[in-house]
Parts: C-alpha cells; structure tokens; sequence
C-alpha cells in the first residue's frame, strides 16, 4: 500500500463456499518487487470465534459488553522454505475437517439447542465464527507481506 513494501500476495479459490470434509483449492500468487530472503511461505486456515454478551454487575448500575476471541481451528501449511523469494505461483490445497462445526461450539439440536439460543437471546450475548484463508510470507527483521481472505464453511 503506497508503494511501500517488498511486494504483495494474491490468493484466488476455486470458491468460496463450504461444507465440512470438502478440500479447499487454491493459488497463492506470490509479486514481489525485488527478490527477498524469507524463513517461509505458507497458508493458514483457520476459525476464529468471537462471542459477546452483556455482564451484569450487581449492587451496580453499570452494564458492561463483553467480547472475547479465540482460535476454534488453525491450520497452517508451508508452501516453500527458507530462500530466497521472487514472483511465482503456488498450488494448495487443505481438506476440512469432518467434525469442524462441533469443535467450533455449535449448538446441540432440538429442544436444547432453542433453549440454548433463548437465552442468549434474552442476554444479549450472541456468537459468530469467521473463517479465513491466509497467506503469509516470513520475512525476517522486517515486515510479513500477509493476504487475508474470508470463507464460509457451514
């Protein structure tokens, strides 16, 4: 961006939509600028939960909104090593994991699972996972050229 930097990663999949034990496919398309010495390439799958609720103090007027964040999955795959990087192309693909949904805290079915949803509802409190594709390139003393693209597994 402004023309800083030591060049730029693309990355483009086949889609962007998906389901759990599918594979992803993709490209990361690596333009750098001049050539780099790097530690790695590699691409990253991964969840990330964010949950927030409002907490309620008692003997207290104040209610606060809480959020927090945590990796529910991350998966990261190296692409090429500790060399010397120029532009070039490069093909990957990751399989989804069959029970990723379940790690990733998702509600039981039927009655409990409405229950479930009522109340947090009626707390305000509520829960969303993003999902992403990133690639990155590890630049030692310097900083990392990243790509981040988002997903959807359902």
């Amino acid at each position: 961006m402004f023309g800083f930097g030591k060049g730029k990663i693309e990355i483009t999949l086949e889609k962007v939509n998906f389901k759990p034990g599918e594979t992803i496919k993709g490209k990361l398309i690596l333009k750098m600028k001049k050539p780099t010495k790097a530690k790695e390439l590699r691409v990253q799958f991964a969840g990330i939960k964010t949950t927030s609720g409002s907490g309620i103090s008692f003997g207290s007027s104040n209610n606060q909104r809480k959020t927090t964040t945590q990796y529910i999955h991350n998966f990261k795959l190296t692409l090429d090593g500790e060399k010397e990087y120029t532009d070039k192309e490069y093909d990957f693909e990751i399989t989804i994991p069959t029970e990723i949904l379940r790690t990733g805290g998702s509600l039981p079915e039927g009655t409990a699972g409405t229950a479930i949803k009522t109340l947090q509802f009626l707390s305000g409190s509520s829960t969303r996972i993003n999902w992403f594709i990133q690639g990155t390139l590890d630049i030692e003393k310097s900083l990392d050229i990243n790509k981040k693209i988002q997903i959807n597994v359902a």
